[in-house]
């Protein structure tokens, strides 16, 4: 700027700086997205990861994690740019890279960005500035869940829960519920899921889950690392990033899935629906204890 304030011409021509790939920037904030689209949301941030380990992604932030967002700024927390050798690799990197940004101790808009750029109109370039009323008429409801993805959340859940419950086995001796049988291979749960109970069958071979729901059957794979804010899954043939929000000893999981978080409401008196594990073709004593419960 200086030179050019002083007369000089540029040292580069437009020739040479050729377009080369496509970008996307989301601005995530802190926000609440079902509230007007973006009511803001002020806190520290209790925890805070940038996706800086997926490939091609930039994150332009001035915060780390203990940062407060006030009300007196702006509460923009970062731009978060992908790049892709076009828009369709741009955006799937976009994707992963939200499911693998890890905010918490505020509200944010990553739900509403990852669904907006899954969505078929900003996928084609038919946007403007009234895109959100548009689009989303009653206001932002979060991610409506597919059958498929419900299946895939259902089996996920389940593995969760049994993860915990192993690794409170290898490392406490015990089970966190003491109703458990400790050398039982199968669980048999019964997960709601909205307005809908689904009785699930599952085992455990390793790191592998193998869950059936409904009938049908679905194996879980991941490095299962409870410790992480990130969990990167197997479901079959597709891969799903998670993040556990919080769980509990009585089957009450919060997870981020697909963007959005799936919050599970339970309170210590909500015992009308069993868990049981099975060994084997023993028979099986059904005991009554809170139910896993997604939403």
């Amino acid at each position: 700027m200086i030179r050019v304030a002083k007369g000089y011409t540029l040292r580069h021509k437009q020739a040479d700086i050729p377009i080369s790939g496509w970008a996307v920037e989301c601005r995530v904030y802190a926000e609440d997205p079902y509230k007007s689209f973006g009511l803001p949301s002020v806190g520290r941030l209790s925890q805070y990861e940038e996706p800086l380990h997926v490939p091609n992604v930039r994150v332009d932030s001035g915060i780390q994690q203990g940062s407060e967002i006030s009300i007196y700024y702006d509460p923009m927390i970062s731009k978060l740019i992908t790049y892709g050798s076009n828009r369709n690799e741009a955006l799937q990197r976009m994707e992963e890279a939200l499911d693998n940004y890890v905010i918490r101790g505020v509200t944010h808009n990553i739900a509403l960005l990852r669904e907006v750029i899954k969505h078929p109109r900003f996928i084609q370039g038919d946007i403007s500035t009234k895109f959100l009323p548009e689009v989303y008429t009653e206001g932002f409801k979060g991610h409506r869940l597919e059958d498929s993805e419900k299946m895939e959340l259902l089996v996920i859940a389940t593995s969760l829960y049994m993860a915990e419950q192993l690794r409170s086995q290898r490392f406490l001796g015990a089970p966190r519920i003491s109703l458990a049988q400790p050398d039982a291979k199968n669980w048999k749960l019964y997960v709601q899921l909205g307005d809908s109970t689904h009785s699930i069958v599952a085992s455990c071979q390793g790191s592998t889950y193998l869950v059936e729901v409904n009938g049908r059957k679905c194996c879980v794979t991941g490095e299962w690392n409870l410790a992480s804010a990130v969990l990167s899954l197997q479901v079959d043939d597709v891969h799903r990033t998670v993040q556990c929000l919080s769980r509990d000893a009585g089957g009450n999981l919060s997870i981020q899935f697909l963007g959005t978080v799936e919050n599970k409401k339970d309170s210590a008196d909500q015992l009308g629906l069993g868990r049981q594990r099975i060994d084997g073709n023993s028979a099986c004593q059904r005991r009554y204890l809170p139910v896993l419960r997604t939403t």
